[in-house]
């Protein structure tokens, strides 16, 4: 588990699978998360993507996720 705690992950895609693996290691307690995915938010990524909203179509994929994820574990640095 310390080495868990002491880990700095980095994830590159967004899309539905991306954004579960974030998801999860949030969740467990890793040291920081860093997301990358230079794509933007289309209409039908709301459908495969929890982190999404409507006001999020048009921006970045790597951004606009960051403070949802935030509220699933305060504990974790995420950032993109």
């Amino acid at each position: 588990m310390r080495r868990l705690f002491a880990l700095n992950i980095l994830i590159s895609g967004m899309q539905g699978l991306g954004a579960e693996i974030a998801k999860n290691l949030i969740l467990t307690g890793v040291k920081s998360v860093t997301l990358h995915d230079e794509g933007t938010v289309e209409l039908w990524d709301l459908s495969s993507n929890f982190v999404f909203s409507e006001s999020d179509v048009g921006k970045n994929m790597a951004l606009s996720p960051v403070q949802k994820l935030q509220e699933l574990n305060n504990a974790v640095t995420i950032s993109s």
